[in-house]
């Protein structure tokens, strides 16, 4: 979430961590009662997203994750990009194991990238007046 700077659904989350949803929903759940995030219901979509800092801890904390190797986490962040490529006018509109998902995990770095650049373009062209 610190990295996408924008709400996430469990379904995105699942996909970008390779983590199964009781997963997600269990560390979720004991963020959200810790006070480190909340979440926004649209429709039959969930979308859990960061709180502003309420202590020293919680500050420290976000530091920390903030300040961990990006080696470690260039795999998820690889995979979060992607996952959130899909999203149609800003929000997620495929489900946990989609077959768009699937099919963009197939492609090669290169063709990857293209798909990448060319939704980066249309969310641009949706968001222009």
């Amino acid at each position: 979430m610190m990295e996408s700077r924008q709400d996430l659904c469990v379904c995105e989350i699942m996909d970008a961590l390779e983590v199964s949803h009781s997963n997600v929903s269990r560390h979720l759940k004991i963020l959200k009662t810790a006070g480190f995030v909340r979440e926004r219901k649209e429709g039959r979509w969930v979308h859990f997203y960061l709180t502003e800092p309420g202590s020293p801890f919680h500050k420290y904390l976000l530091l920390a994750v903030g300040n961990l190797p990006a080696e470690h986490l260039a795999a998820d962040i690889e995979r979060m990009h992607l996952r959130l490529s899909l999203r149609e006018g800003g929000r997620c509109v495929e489900g946990v194991k989609s077959g768009k998902w699937g099919q963009l995990l197939s492609l090669d770095g290169n063709e990857k990238q293209k798909r990448f650049d060319e939704r980066l373009v249309e969310r641009k062209a949706e968001r222009s007046p």
